[in-house]
């Protein structure tokens, strides 16, 4: 009987410290409140076939090349959500509307 409460209670203190070594590892699964864009500074997106949707009017421009290109601004440094992360510039794309046909689709990226 001794023999296998004295097993038992290994296997309780095994068990607990198993449980406090998991609790003490575990990591927080919450969302952090900042991010730090890394690498070059230069940014450059490429899209074909691109489209928008003014969701309201019904209205879709449809865009078959649609590049980006900027700057990422301060890589490496922390910054909130929200806050400015690239200068992309104006762009100005010739792109297609069922109503309105060829239609310049131009827009003001800049931090």
């Amino acid at each position: 009987m001794k023999s296998t409460l004295s097993r038992a209670v290994r296997c309780v203190t095994v068990a607990v410290a198993s449980v406090t070594v998991i609790a003490a590892s575990a990591t927080s699964a919450r969302a952090t409140t900042d991010y730090t864009p890394t690498g070059e500074p230069s940014l450059n997106l490429v899209g074909t076939s691109v489209w928008f949707t003014n969701v309201p009017a019904n209205q879709t421009v449809t865009c078959s090349q649609f590049d980006v290109a900027g700057q990422v601004v301060s890589p490496g440094t922390s910054r909130t959500f929200g806050a400015t992360a690239a200068d992309l510039g104006v762009l100005t794309h010739t792109c297609s509307n069922p109503i309105m046909g060829p239609t310049t689709l131009t827009a003001d990226l800049g931090s």
